[in-house]
Protein backbone atom coordinates (compact mmCIF):
# COMPACT_ATOMS: atom_id res chain seq x y z
CA UNK A 1 0.00 0.00 0.00
CA UNK A 2 2.71 2.66 0.91
CA UNK A 3 4.91 1.70 -2.32
CA UNK A 4 1.26 2.10 -4.77
CA UNK A 5 0.76 5.32 -2.85
CA UNK A 6 4.42 6.72 -3.36
CA UNK A 7 4.02 5.41 -7.19
CA UNK A 8 0.67 5.16 -8.21
CA UNK A 9 1.66 4.71 -11.86
CA UNK A 10 3.70 1.27 -10.85
CA UNK A 11 2.23 -2.07 -11.35
CA UNK A 12 3.48 -3.64 -8.10
CA UNK A 13 3.10 -7.64 -8.34
CA UNK A 14 3.86 -9.36 -4.79
CA UNK A 15 4.78 -12.53 -4.58
CA UNK A 16 7.34 -15.00 -3.87
CA UNK A 17 10.05 -16.08 -6.55
CA UNK A 18 9.97 -18.20 -8.43
CA UNK A 19 6.09 -18.61 -8.39
CA UNK A 20 5.70 -15.31 -9.81
CA UNK A 21 4.76 -15.29 -13.24
CA UNK A 22 4.51 -12.44 -15.64
CA UNK A 23 3.36 -11.99 -18.63
CA UNK A 24 6.08 -8.88 -20.36
CA UNK A 25 9.16 -7.43 -19.40
CA UNK A 26 9.52 -4.85 -16.80
CA UNK A 27 11.39 -1.67 -16.83
CA UNK A 28 11.96 -2.07 -12.80
CA UNK A 29 12.32 -5.11 -11.06
CA UNK A 30 12.95 -4.56 -6.61
CA UNK A 31 13.03 -7.20 -4.67
CA UNK A 32 13.65 -7.47 -0.65
CA UNK A 33 15.32 -10.09 1.13
CA UNK A 34 14.86 -12.78 -1.40
CA UNK A 35 18.58 -14.13 -2.14
CA UNK A 36 19.40 -15.85 0.39
CA UNK A 37 16.57 -17.97 -0.06
CA UNK A 38 17.83 -19.12 -3.49
CA UNK A 39 20.44 -21.95 -3.45
CA UNK A 40 20.22 -22.05 -6.98
CA UNK A 41 20.74 -17.96 -7.98
CA UNK A 42 21.62 -18.87 -12.05
CA UNK A 43 17.09 -19.34 -11.64
CA UNK A 44 17.11 -16.01 -10.27
CA UNK A 45 18.90 -13.99 -12.29
CA UNK A 46 17.78 -16.07 -15.65
CA UNK A 47 14.28 -14.97 -14.63
CA UNK A 48 15.55 -11.66 -13.85
CA UNK A 49 17.17 -11.28 -16.95
CA UNK A 50 14.21 -12.63 -19.17
CA UNK A 51 11.73 -10.28 -17.26
CA UNK A 52 13.56 -7.18 -16.92
CA UNK A 53 13.66 -5.37 -20.23
CA UNK A 54 16.66 -3.44 -21.81
CA UNK A 55 17.72 -0.75 -20.28
CA UNK A 56 15.75 -1.42 -16.99
CA UNK A 57 16.52 -1.39 -13.82
CA UNK A 58 17.14 -4.36 -11.16
CA UNK A 59 17.36 -3.29 -7.79
CA UNK A 60 17.73 -5.68 -4.99
CA UNK A 61 18.29 -5.83 -1.46
CA UNK A 62 19.82 -9.18 0.73
CA UNK A 63 21.98 -9.96 3.41
CA UNK A 64 26.03 -11.16 3.45
CA UNK A 65 27.95 -14.17 4.55
CA UNK A 66 28.65 -11.70 7.90
CA UNK A 67 24.34 -12.14 8.92
CA UNK A 68 23.61 -13.84 11.95
CA UNK A 69 27.22 -14.89 13.13
CA UNK A 70 26.70 -15.24 16.50
CA UNK A 71 24.60 -18.12 15.18
CA UNK A 72 26.71 -19.58 12.87
CA UNK A 73 29.14 -19.90 15.37
CA UNK A 74 26.59 -22.00 17.48
CA UNK A 75 26.43 -24.08 14.99
CA UNK A 76 23.02 -23.43 13.16
CA UNK A 77 22.69 -23.67 9.61
CA UNK A 78 22.55 -20.58 7.62
CA UNK A 79 20.68 -19.28 4.58
CA UNK A 80 22.53 -18.96 1.33
CA UNK A 81 24.25 -15.75 2.57
CA UNK A 82 27.08 -14.86 -0.39
CA UNK A 83 29.65 -12.04 -0.61
CA UNK A 84 28.71 -9.05 -2.54
CA UNK A 85 31.39 -10.00 -5.41
CA UNK A 86 29.91 -13.48 -6.10
CA UNK A 87 26.57 -11.64 -6.87
CA UNK A 88 27.74 -8.56 -8.26
CA UNK A 89 29.94 -11.26 -10.95
CA UNK A 90 26.78 -13.36 -11.61
CA UNK A 91 24.53 -10.03 -11.84
CA UNK A 92 27.58 -9.08 -14.58
CA UNK A 93 27.55 -12.86 -16.56
CA UNK A 94 23.95 -12.05 -16.87
CA UNK A 95 24.15 -8.78 -18.66
CA UNK A 96 23.49 -6.44 -15.59
CA UNK A 97 26.01 -3.32 -15.59
CA UNK A 98 26.06 -2.16 -11.55
CA UNK A 99 24.90 1.37 -11.34
CA UNK A 100 24.64 1.09 -7.14
CA UNK A 101 26.43 -0.92 -4.27
CA UNK A 102 26.53 -0.52 -0.25
CA UNK A 103 26.72 -3.40 2.33
CA UNK A 104 27.58 -2.87 5.62
CA UNK A 105 27.57 -4.75 9.19
CA UNK A 106 24.90 -3.50 11.74
CA UNK A 107 25.77 -4.69 15.20
CA UNK A 108 22.65 -4.87 17.79
CA UNK A 109 22.57 -5.70 21.34
CA UNK A 110 20.05 -7.26 23.53
CA UNK A 111 19.80 -7.34 27.38
CA UNK A 112 19.23 -11.38 27.16
CA UNK A 113 19.28 -14.06 24.47
CA UNK A 114 15.72 -14.65 24.67
CA UNK A 115 15.19 -10.73 23.37
CA UNK A 116 17.17 -12.07 20.34
CA UNK A 117 14.60 -14.53 19.74
CA UNK A 118 12.15 -12.15 20.29
CA UNK A 119 13.88 -9.38 17.60
CA UNK A 120 14.14 -12.27 15.23
CA UNK A 121 10.59 -13.67 15.22
CA UNK A 122 9.08 -9.87 15.26
CA UNK A 123 11.24 -8.87 12.41
CA UNK A 124 9.96 -11.91 10.28
CA UNK A 125 14.25 -12.65 10.02
CA UNK A 126 13.97 -15.96 12.18
CA UNK A 127 14.50 -18.68 9.85
CA UNK A 128 18.22 -19.82 9.84
CA UNK A 129 17.82 -21.95 7.01
CA UNK A 130 15.02 -23.51 5.00
CA UNK A 131 15.09 -26.90 6.05
CA UNK A 132 12.36 -28.90 7.94
CA UNK A 133 15.53 -30.67 9.33
CA UNK A 134 17.08 -27.30 11.14
CA UNK A 135 16.69 -28.68 14.93
CA UNK A 136 16.50 -25.59 17.30
CA UNK A 137 17.63 -26.48 20.86
CA UNK A 138 16.52 -23.13 22.90
CA UNK A 139 18.51 -24.89 26.39
CA UNK A 140 21.37 -24.66 24.52
CA UNK A 141 21.00 -21.73 22.75
CA UNK A 142 20.18 -19.82 26.02
CA UNK A 143 23.34 -21.04 27.73
CA UNK A 144 25.68 -20.88 24.70
CA UNK A 145 24.61 -17.85 23.03
CA UNK A 146 27.86 -14.87 23.00
CA UNK A 147 27.95 -12.27 24.91
CA UNK A 148 30.16 -9.30 25.85
CA UNK A 149 30.57 -7.01 28.84
CA UNK A 150 29.76 -2.94 27.82
CA UNK A 151 29.73 -0.71 30.85
CA UNK A 152 29.47 -3.59 33.72
CA UNK A 153 26.67 -5.05 31.56
CA UNK A 154 26.16 -8.03 29.62
CA UNK A 155 24.94 -7.62 25.97
CA UNK A 156 24.31 -9.93 23.30
CA UNK A 157 24.89 -9.08 20.21
CA UNK A 158 22.86 -9.97 16.79
CA UNK A 159 24.90 -8.97 13.26
CA UNK A 160 23.44 -7.89 10.42
CA UNK A 161 24.68 -7.89 7.09
CA UNK A 162 22.80 -5.51 4.36
CA UNK A 163 23.56 -5.69 1.30
CA UNK A 164 21.58 -3.41 -1.62
CA UNK A 165 22.46 -3.47 -5.48
CA UNK A 166 20.99 -1.54 -8.46
CA UNK A 167 21.90 -2.71 -12.09
CA UNK A 168 20.84 -1.26 -15.34
CA UNK A 169 20.02 -4.45 -17.68
CA UNK A 170 23.14 -4.14 -20.63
Amino acid sequence: AIAQRRCPQAQIIPGSFPHIELSNPMDCILSCAMLQWIANQDLAFSFFQRYVQDQGILAIGTFGPHMYTELQRLGYPSLHYRAKEETLERAHRFGFRLLFQKSWLEVLTFSSPIRVLRHMHVTGVHRLQNTKHTVFHPKHFLQHYPHNHHQGHLTYPLTYHPQIFVWRKI
